[in-house]
């Protein structure tokens, strides 16, 4: 060991735990720091195991007497986040030929994205590192665990494992089977997405599910509830009878994400279920529609502590036609198959009441097909709500305008600037004819927003997404362009600029 060595060796260990945290996830100079003295190994071996991937299962599957000689703590014991995945296309390319994968695949294989084994190993050898992690660490320093299988259910590679007793854990990350072959014998402490290629649960098990999860989760503070289509034969109902029944009610419930677009008459209502809950206050919704007639109000009684919605355009205007919801963020899904004559009358008296309102994203994903607004129109939007401090919209130019998006410009950032005095960051996504040179939409923004906005006193950032349509009606992402605004001039910035860039407006 050279001078250098030895004095970094002989620093405190108060030290050497600051150096580890500084380093963070890069675990090959961890690794390198465990090798050069039985001291530092002590201290920095415990964070190689904090944060764990497949590749480390076989370490932590050891038995006491296979990790002789070492005698030290079991690597288990330092373990707060596992992450187990098993990917079967690629597996029995493993079982068959290891010569036959590709770069891709062998560079998923050393981040631990696929397991370097067959069936047998990964079930084995993740049955022994969770019965190990559960015997030796710290159940409360326990915070996420991640299972993503193809082939297997959770309770098929874990069912002997006591999961009740991980108390602490915050993030869950399940992939994999329904277990319709254990499901009587599994006791389901998670709520994860039903959705999938697999085939779904039948109406009477997500029902008994949902029933479980209230008798035994009862801190759930989230729910995202997604209704799979029905198999021929079977009806909604049992679920709808849970989402009716007064005795079912999640004391804590803070979030509700409810996606259920199968369009049938037999879509599920959830008012009643709603009326119980009055603590929601982030609420995604894709389902019946709350109210038969466009825009009228809902209840004042249901979610009447609503801050954050996203929905189609009927139900939101629904929301807010009341001015009791202190809705702060409002994102509209623009499907222009809903809209009604008097639409944007309702939409102003709507929007206009919402004086709670800073935060507005209208969205037709559903439809590129169709400009679901004009640039007066979307004035009238604006205008309607002054008082914005984030905007997001996409800006669908009709075929038969003369100038297209180009010409559009100097109108739509000359509105921004009137009509939202308060406007810090907009996005905007356009699509331009192919054979638009890419710089000059890029140039033309750039030069349209510093002239519409030099007298702007709070506008920082603008983000454009570009996209051309192609034969088949397919959006695709040409470019995206970042503009920051420097004194009273607008400059072309980065991504990595502003970490508000590139981050949805419903996160902030």
């Amino acid at each position: 060991m050279d001078s250098h060595s030895r004095l970094f060796n002989a620093l405190p260990n108060e030290l050497h735990l600051l150096i580890a945290k500084e380093i963070g996830t890069d675990i090959s100079s961890i690794c390198a720091l465990t090798s050069l003295s039985r001291r530092t190994y002590a201290v920095y071996n415990s964070f190689l195991y904090q944060c764990v991937n497949y590749l480390a299962v076989p370490t932590l599957a050891l038995t006491p007497e296979a990790r002789l000689p070492l005698s030290g703590p079991h690597p288990a014991a330092f373990v707060q986040h596992i992450s187990l995945g098993y990917y079967s296309d690629t597996a029995k390319l493993l079982e068959q030929d290891p010569e036959q994968l590709n770069e891709k695949e062998k560079l998923m294989i050393r981040k631990g994205r696929i397991p370097p084994g067959g069936v047998d190993t990964f079930k084995n050898l993740g049955l022994a590192a969770m019965a190990n992690i559960i015997s030796y660490a710290p159940h409360t320093a326990i915070k996420g665990i991640e299972y993503e299988c193809e082939e297997f259910s959770l309770a098929d590679v874990l069912d002997k494992i006591e999961f009740p007793v991980l108390t602490s854990l915050n993030t869950v990350l399940i992939s994999c089977p329904f277990p319709t072959a254990t499901l009587r014998r599994m006791n389901l402490d998670l709520l994860f997405d039903l959705e999938g290629e697999n085939d779904p649960p039948d109406s009477n098990t997500l029902a008994g599910l949902l029933r479980h999860a209230q008798q035994h989760c009862p801190n759930i503070k989230h729910l995202g509830l997604s209704i799979p289509e029905m198999r021929s034969g079977l009806s909604p109902e049992p679920i709808q009878q849970v989402l009716d029944d007064p005795a079912f009610v999640l004391l804590l419930l803070e979030e509700l994400y409810f996606f259920d677009d199968r369009g049938d008459q037999d879509e599920l209502l959830c008012q009643n279920f709603l009326h119980r809950h009055p603590n929601i206050t982030p609420f995604e919704y894709i389902g019946a529609l709350l109210q038969e007639d466009f825009a009228s109000p809902v209840d004042d009684l249901i979610l009447p502590n609503l801050v954050h919605t996203t929905a189609v355009i009927q139900d939101g205007l629904s929301l807010c036609m009341s001015s009791s919801r202190p809705i702060e963020c409002l994102c509209l899904f623009m499907i222009a198959s809903l809209f009604v004559d008097d639409w944007l009358e309702k939409m102003k008296e709507a929007l206009g009441g919402m004086k709670t309102l800073h935060r507005l994203i209208l969205d037709d994903q559903y439809d590129w097909s169709d400009s679901q607004y004009t640039l007066r129109e979307f004035g009238d939007i604006t205008s309607a709500c002054p008082n914005l401090t984030h905007l997001e919209c996409t800006l669908n130019i009709p075929t038969e305008h003369t100038t297209g998006i180009i010409g559009c410009l100097p109108e739509l950032y000359e509105t921004l600037a009137r009509n939202l005095p308060a406007l810090k960051h907009f996005k905007v996504v356009t699509d331009v004819p192919s054979e638009l040179p890419l710089y000059m939409v890029r140039h033309h923004h750039l030069v349209h927003i510093g002239n519409a906005t030099r007298n702007h006193q709070t506008l920082e950032m603008v983000e454009v997404q570009v996209f051309s349509i192609e034969l088949d009606g397919t959006p695709v992402l040409k470019a995206e362009y970042y503009f920051a605004k420097d004194g009273q001039d607008v400059v072309l910035a980065k991504k990595e600029d502003r970490c508000e860039f590139g981050r949805s407006f419903m996160a902030l």
